[in-house]
C-alpha cells in the first residue's frame, strides 16, 4: 500500500484517472494507509514524523494532495475530489490529535510511575530458605541455659579412656566398658596402650571443662 504514498505527487491525469468514480477508490486507499501510520504512533517523536508526513505544509501527504490531485484535475473531477479530500483532512487532523493526546497520557504515566518507585535504590536482600526446626529449637535451649550461667562446649568423637571413664568415676569392671556397649577404635602405632573409643555419650564433654574450669557446663 505504500505505492499509494507515492502517488500523491503525481497528478490524476498520469495515474489515469478520468471518471469521479475512480476517485473514492484512490481516497480509499490513502485512508487505510494513513490508519496504518496512525496505529504505528508509539512516542512523542514518532507522533510528530507521523504528523509532519501528514500535516507539514511543504511535502505532507495533504498537501500533495491538493497540489497534484485537487488543483491540476480537469472541472469534472475537483468535486469529487475536494469533497474526498475535506473528508480525509477532517479525519487526519482528528486523529493527530488523539495520538497526541494518548502519546501525552502514556508520558505522564510513566513519569508518575518512575516518580513513585526510586529505581537508583539497592534492591532487598530476601534471604532463601530458612534454618532447620531442630536447630532452631537447639539455638533456644542453649540461649536459655546461657542466660543462667551455662556454657556450651565442643569436644572429639574419638576420645581417650580417661575422659569416657576414669574422669567420670566409672571403674575398669564397670559394664559399659564391655565391647558391647563402647566401640573402640584400633590405636595406631606409638599410641598408648589403651585404645581410644567413639564417645559414647555427651558426658565426656563435661569430664574435659571440669578439669580445667569451676564453670558451671
Amino acid at each position: 500500500m505504500k505505492d499509494i504514498v507515492h502517488r500523491t505527487g503525481k497528478m490524476l491525469t498520469d495515474l489515469g484517472i478520468t471518471d469521479p468514480a475512480q476517485v473514492a477508490g484512490l481516497f480509499a486507499e490513502l485512508r487505510a494507509e494513513f490508519d496504518r501510520d496512525a496505529a504505528a504512533v508509539s512516542d512523542e517523536a514518532s507522533w510528530k514524523a507521523f504528523r509532519d508526513a501528514w500535516l507539514g505544509r511543504k511535502s505532507g501527504r495533504l498537501t500533495q494532495v491538493t497540489d497534484h490531485w485537487l488543483k491540476p484535475s480537469a472541472p469534472e473531477l475537483k468535486r469529487a475530489v475536494g469533497q474526498a479530500l475535506n473528508e480525509l483532512k477532517a479525519q487526519v487532523e482528528a486523529a493527530v490529535e488523539a495520538r497526541r493526546k494518548a502519546v501525552e497520557e502514556a508520558a505522564d504515566q510513566a513519569a508518575d510511575a518512575a516518580a513513585r518507585y526510586d529505581l537508583s535504590l539497592p534492591g532487598v536482600h530476601r534471604p532463601i530458605g530458612t534454618r532447620h526446626i531442630l536447630r532452631q529449637t537447639i539455638a533456644e535451649i542453649e540461649r536459655i541455659f546461657g542466660a543462667i550461667g551455662f556454657s556450651v562446649v565442643e569436644g572429639p568423637e574419638i576420645e581417650t579412656p580417661y575422659y569416657n571413664f576414669e574422669a567420670l568415676n566409672i571403674p575398669a569392671n564397670h559394664p559399659a566398658r564391655e565391647s558391647m556397649d563402647t566401640l573402640y577404635v584400633e590405636p595406631k602405632p606409638g599410641q598408648p596402650e589403651a585404645p581410644p573409643m567413639t564417645r559414647p555419650g555427651p558426658r565426656t564433654r563435661t569430664a574435659r571443662p571440669l578439669r580445667f574450669s569451676r564453670t558451671q557446663v
